[in-house]
């Protein structure tokens, strides 16, 4: 994982949510053809494609072959973490610069194949943008109102118009995980989610302006449009200093309940 990424607000409990950005590592390579995009961590050996030298952990993960897959990585907010008596491997700053120079070095040598959806992204993103203004002018399932501001994070303006966010949990104890899943079947899952959200989107937006009819040309435009494979990566990766390490009482609820 990386810096904290954005600031989001627990208004319940007037506390920041821990936001990260999430690098996504398996017992093996990227699936073909993308399969020289990857940090071995050792014990793994070099990579086998471009001799790529293992970052070294503070202890070794249970995985004799864990890569971490450089084109792709996840933000999203930890809403718990399940503690254990002995901390989880870690890179200290000087891995952490090798990896965030790798990540940025195969994101900007990767070269999208000709029939990828990927350069469909924008549009799509942009529809998707256009749905959520309009419901926030709309009104639209917006959250309640909160006119008493008792602390700064109430004065920070919320978005509370709904849309999908990535939440997380986290475990230490990397020995109860079998073997982990593959990021690929990860953007999967992410993927059929945004394609809900999108549909979803659409229906209310065209519910609320059924009575507009100049709006209907637009809507008719986005209505079409295929949903496309979602980037659900972060900004590059900037070399990072100090002590990334986090504890349980960083997650949502542990803050919560500190705070009650």
């Amino acid at each position: 994982m990386d810096d904290n990424i954005g600031l989001e607000v627990l208004r319940d409990v007037g506390l920041p949510k821990l936001r990260l950005n999430f690098y996504l590592a398996n017992d093996g390579l990227p699936n073909p053809p993308d399969e020289w995009a990857a940090t071995p961590i050792a014990p793994a050996p070099a990579h086998p494609t471009t001799g790529r030298a293992p970052v070294i952990p503070s202890h070794a993960p249970p995985w004799p072959n864990c890569h971490i897959h450089n084109l792709e990585s996840i933000i999203a907010a930890v809403s718990r973490i399940y503690q254990h008596r002995v901390p989880g491997p870690s890179l200290q700053e000087d891995q952490r610069r090798i990896l965030g120079r790798n990540f940025r070095d195969d994101r900007r040598a990767y070269q999208p194949p000709d029939d990828n959806e990927d350069e469909d992204e924008d549009d799509y993103e942009e529809a998707l943008a256009e749905l959520r203004e309009e419901m926030r002018e709309l009104d639209v399932h917006a959250g309640p109102a909160e006119d008493d501001a008792t602390g700064m994070f109430d004065l920070i303006p919320q978005d509370t118009t709904p849309q999908m966010k990535l939440h997380v949990e986290i475990w230490v104890d990397l020995e109860c995980v079998e073997r982990p899943g593959n990021p690929a079947d990860f953007y999967s899952v992410v993927r059929r989610l945004r394609r809900i959200e999108w549909n979803w989107a659409q229906r209310v937006v065209a519910e609320a302006l059924a009575n507009k009819p100049e709006t209907s040309a637009w809507l008719e435009g986005i209505s079409g449009a295929d949903t496309p494979s979602v980037e659900v990566v972060g900004e590059a990766v900037e070399d990072q200093e100090g002590d990334m390490s986090i504890v349980p009482e960083d997650a949502i609820e542990h803050r919560a309940e500190r705070q009650a």
